[in-house]
């Protein structure tokens, strides 16, 4: 991987403290072992991060990212949604639950302590509502 993009891959290694790597650390460590040198120290071979609006953000392995959603309920409107992201959501210790339209008491689950409910609107917008707190976040692209 030359440069990161954000990516179900990408979420899942990093929430499994994973170190991503350009291919070059493969040659080179290769190298290394041909002629019998030191091997090459992965922080060398760190991706670059394909967005400008994450610069910031480090994507080397970080154990404190391991339980991220504990305790949070996550709340989805379709099961589309919820198929898309549960992986990320459990392998951050999260818990995922499916609305049912039909459910009566819809109300009590959305309004449940620690729910973060998730919404997907025709026009690739996630929205994020917790208790009674409205967050949007607008998506360019189909892999939103």
């Amino acid at each position: 991987m030359d440069k990161i993009s954000v990516t179900v891959k990408v979420i899942l290694a990093v929430t499994h403290c994973r170190t991503i790597l350009t291919p070059s650390f493969i040659s080179d460590m290769e190298e290394a072992i041909d002629k019998k040198e030191k091997l090459p120290h992965y922080d060398s071979y760190l991706p670059p991060i394909n967005d400008s609006n994450l610069k910031t953000v480090k994507f080397s392995p970080n154990i404190s990212r391991c339980n991220l959603f504990e305790g949070l309920n996550f709340v989805f409107m379709s099961e589309h949604e919820k198929k898309e992201s549960e992986e990320i959501v459990k392998s951050l210790q999260g818990t995922t639950v499916l609305l049912d339209p039909l459910y009566k008491d819809r109300k009590s689950v959305i309004l449940k302590a620690n729910s973060i409910v998730m919404e997907t609107k025709r026009q690739n917008s996630i929205h994020l509502l917790k208790s009674d707190t409205f967050f949007t976040r607008s998506c360019s692209n189909e892999a939103c």
